[in-house]
């Protein structure tokens, strides 16, 4: 290619884009990608994710979400002493051992289009791998350490970066690097992230710094990178990293940079990773995508303390919007301990309040918080009103909710269908539980749900009786499973919208299988998480039921429970109070009426299930499914004969191989 009859505006210009355009490649010294005299060389380490017995700490966790979060701030991360300086002078002692092997870099692809300038790229490079580093030596150490960074974003994020790149530069005599970005949309798509640890003491610092700036290409979307974000360090918008000693910067591959002319000895090691899924895309949507969560409790003092601790353990709060179906009596002291409606984030908060005498069981109650609480938001979450949560449980579950999708877009990828309609998955277990206050296990197992037996109720109601069993093999990802647990379910929010909830009033013992039975209509997956994420209190001694009151006959009330709502709750709450239809507020005295009503959504499970000889088995709601694929009967999927009150093996397991052990 010749340059020599270009003007120097132009000249610097189509360098400016070669430079910008190397091919994976090549690499650049400090943060570009540019080829060499030895590019051909180069190799990306494809290292798998940690070893299974690897624990990923809590502040493992804490410090890869401080990476996130403030390249989505502003645009780039710096973590000053990343490790021990014992650690990088030793690192730094070993890298200028290697200075003779280093070369000088050029830019363009290695061909035709590859020239070196000085002028434009003066530094010495040279491309490593972890592999390649003897074992124990302070360099592999450090390049451990960088590794590591990539296994905790794929581990927290999802986000598949399944191998990385490494580099030495050597900067010294002016040597500097032009304006460049390490990827672009031509070339090298699939580097994602930078990572720079700089080796150089301040008082030897003369020149050398990195310059980043915002972000000036048309082609980048909503999702594309965090460019959008002004960097208000100067009135340029651009910011200036100096290349201090044990200093962590990263930044989006796509960003925008330069090294300045550096006119003192400058040591750097880079390292890119690499991944075909779109990192900022996935990360948007796992740090600020809303979850509905859906609560119906029923005279709970638990409620205040399960609100209280599902906002504190979310790594992300402000993304949660909370409906609840709040049962009361007049003199229960639901908010006790903790004021759930007077806290920075009860705007966040709605709900329907009831005379607990109008309660009509937990299926009405969830009927309600869709209908007319639910705002469409992208997730959904079912739980009950007595539980606790794992630190950052919001991420873990969109992450393993992700999987899922990710599974059976797998196992369907050589179909004609749209992945989007075949990706339908629900996360869902009886969940581990958990002793008051707030006593947690330590080291819990997975659980996945299990078919126990048929049994009948004290008015003879029969039903599947469900339950779990305890995974005692370590899992990595969420396991197929059969069963729905109505006290913790998450999705995606377009469940509610395709099976919603029906009133079935008084309806309990068979609330789960007649749901069930509408997912696998529409073709959803259960999924059993492959970890604890939530706790349930499986004990009631801290609480009344519906169906104590309603055989106790307790007191009536002396007040008008409107009045009661509009005088004692809605001054002195932030949260929404959402009045609607006034028959939420008539009560059924008559025990012998409700049992009928009771026993009406009960022959409507019975029916859906075709659990009598005579039963015509509900078909029409079926009808999409027939369309989209042509699925076992759900008797077959169940692993029951719900006529002949048959449970198979497959039910009992909950639907695992004889390769995990269940106890």
């Amino acid at each position: 290619m010749n340059l020599s009859n270009l003007t120097p505006d132009l000249k610097l210009k189509l360098l400016s884009m070669l430079s910008s355009a190397s091919s994976s490649s090549s690499a650049t010294s400090s943060s570009s990608a540019t080829s060499s005299s030895s590019s051909s060389h180069h190799t990306c380490s494809s290292l798998s994710l940690p070893p299974h017995h690897t624990i990923i700490s809590k502040q493992d966790k804490k410090f890869i979400l401080s990476v996130i979060d403030t390249i989505q701030e502003q645009g780039y991360f710096i973590k000053d002493e990343f490790q021990s300086n014992d650690l990088t002078q030793q690192t730094k002692d070993q890298i200028i051992e290697m200075k003779s092997s280093l070369h000088q870099a050029g830019m363009g692809e290695e061909g035709s289009t590859k020239y070196i300038n000085p002028e434009l790229r003066g530094d010495l490079f040279k491309w490593i791998s972890e592999q390649q580093v003897e074992e124990n030596t302070p360099l592999r150490k450090t390049l451990t350490n960088l590794n590591r960074i990539r296994h905790v974003l794929n581990y927290v994020f999802n986000l598949q970066l399944d191998r990385n790149s490494i580099q030495i530069a050597f900067y010294s005599n002016g040597a500097r690097y032009i304006r460049h970005a390490d990827a672009t949309p031509l070339q090298s798509p699939d580097r994602r992230l930078t990572f720079l640890l700089y080796f150089n003491d301040e008082s030897s610092i003369d020149g050398g710094s990195l310059q980043l700036y915002r972000k000036e290409r048309s082609f980048d979307n909503e999702y594309r990178t965090p460019y959008e974000y002004q960097l208000k360090e100067n009135s340029d918008n651009q910011v200036i990293v100096k290349p201090l000693f044990n200093r962590l910067l990263a930044f989006s591959s796509e960003h925008y940079h330069e090294v300045l002319p550096s006119l003192s000895d400058r040591f750097s090691l880079t390292m890119w990773m690499y991944g075909h899924v779109d990192v900022w895309q996935r990360i948007r949507e796992y740090t600020r995508s809303k979850i509905f969560v859906s609560i119906c409790s029923y005279r709970d003092s638990e409620l205040q303390h399960t609100i209280k601790d599902m906002f504190e353990k979310a790594y992300y709060p402000d993304r949660l919007r909370v409906g609840i179906c709040l049962q009361v009596h007049e003199s229960d002291s639901i908010n006790d301990k903790f004021d759930y409606r007077n806290q920075s984030y009860s705007h966040q908060i709605k709900e329907i309040i009831m005379n607990y005498k109008s309660s009509k069981g937990p299926c009405y109650a969830r009927f309600l918080i869709q209908k007319y609480l639910y705002q469409q938001e992208e997730y959904y979450l079912q739980i009950d009103s007595h539980m606790r949560f794992d630190d950052g449980w919001d991420l873990t579950l969109i992450k393993q909710l992700h999987q899922c999708e990710e599974e059976e877009e797998s196992r369907n990828n050589h179909t004609t269908l749209k992945k989007s309609k075949l990706a339908k998955c629900i996360l869902s277990t009886y969940p581990v539980g958990y002793e008051l206050p707030n006593k947690i296990p330590e080291h819990a197992k997975p659980t996945i749900m299990v078919a126990k037996s048929f049994t009948k109720d004290d008015h003879g109601f029969e039903m599947l009786r469900l339950g779990a069993r305890v995974i005692m093999q370590s899992l990595h990802q969420p396991v197929k499973s059969i069963f729905f647990a109505a006290g913790f379910a998450f999705s995606r929010g377009r469940l509610v919208l395709e099976c919603p909830y029906e009133e079935l009033p008084y309806l309990f013992f068979g609330e789960e299988m007649y749901m069930l039975e509408k997912f696998h209509c529409k073709s959803y997956q259960i999924y059993s998480p492959c970890e604890p994420i939530i706790y349930h209190l499986w004990s009631r001694d801290h609480r009344k039921t519906l169906w104590q009151d309603q055989q106790e006959d307790s007191n009536r009330l002396t007040l008008s429970w409107k009045s009661f709502v509009e005088n004692h709750f809605k001054p002195l709450t932030k949260t929404s109070v959402v009045s609607i239809d006034s028959d939420l507020y008539e009560t059924i005295d008559d025990v012998e009426q409700i049992q009928l009503i009771k026993q009406h959504s009960q022959n409507m499970v019975q029916l859906k299930l075709k659990m009598n000889n005579n039963d015509q088995p509900i078909i029409t709601t079926c009808v999409e499914s027939t369309q989209q694929h042509a699925p076992s009967s759900f008797f077959e999927y169940c692993g029951i004969d719900f006529t002949q009150r048959i449970i198979e093996e497959k039910a009992q397991r909950g639907g695992l191989s004889q390769h995990y052990t269940l106890i």
